[in-house]
Parts: structure tokens; sequence; C-alpha cells
């Protein structure tokens, strides 16, 4: 079985600059990561990133979900719908219960792709 993100979601709707939106990237099994850093982001359909929240995907207990946090910039497109296009493990490793390495050595995952694809 592949490791897949199923969803994205966000509980709120940004309107200011400075505002942070936490977006949670649900996968098809349990996961965890290691090595996260500022380096682990998700790319935004409007030019922005959102970072791994390492604090907030411990608040949420869920053991098939990271949290990503997304700051609007002055820079960021305004766009009325956000999605995302890519998601950047940095030096991060995802484990799963189906594997001990899920993801690893490969910098950018396309949504809807699975290593396999790239």
């Amino acid at each position: 079985m592949a490791i897949i993100i199923q969803q994205f979601a966000a509980r709120q709707i940004l309107t200011n600059y400075n505002e942070s939106l936490l977006i949670e990237a649900r996968f098809n099994d349990a996961v965890s990561i290691q090595g996260a850093s500022d380096l682990t982001y998700l790319h935004l359909s409007n030019g922005g990133w959102a970072i791994y929240d390492a604090d907030a995907t411990a608040a949420l207990n869920s053991d098939d979900t990271f949290v990503f946090r997304y700051t609007v910039a002055e820079t960021d497109d305004s766009t009325p719908d956000l999605s995302v296009n890519g998601f950047y493990l940095g030096d991060a490793i995802i484990n799963s219960t189906v594997t001990t390495v899920a993801i690893e050595d490969r910098d950018v995952y396309l949504i809807g792709a699975t290593p396999d694809d790239l």
C-alpha cells in the first residue's frame, strides 16, 4: 500500500496580511515525521508556502495528520480558492505503520502523485 495524502483541510478563512492559517494534511495511514524543519512545507497556489508546525501537529493529537502554518505575506497573490500544489520534505523522512520509511530522498511531491509516480 502506498502512503498518500488523502485530504487537505483548513478551518478558517484569511483576509488580512500577517494572519496565520493552519492547514491539515491527512494521510491514509498513521504517520510520523523525522528531521522536519523550515524546509518542510507545502507550496500553495498563490505563491505562498505553509511550514510544518510540530507544536500544532502534537496538539491535534492525531496519528495520521500533519499541520502546516501559512502566514499571509503582502507579496502573496490574492485568491478566492487556495490549493496545495506541492509538498517539500527538505531533509525530513515520513514513517508509517506500513513501512519504516514511507517517503524520503526527494524534495518535491506533486499533490495526487505517489513517490513511485515521480
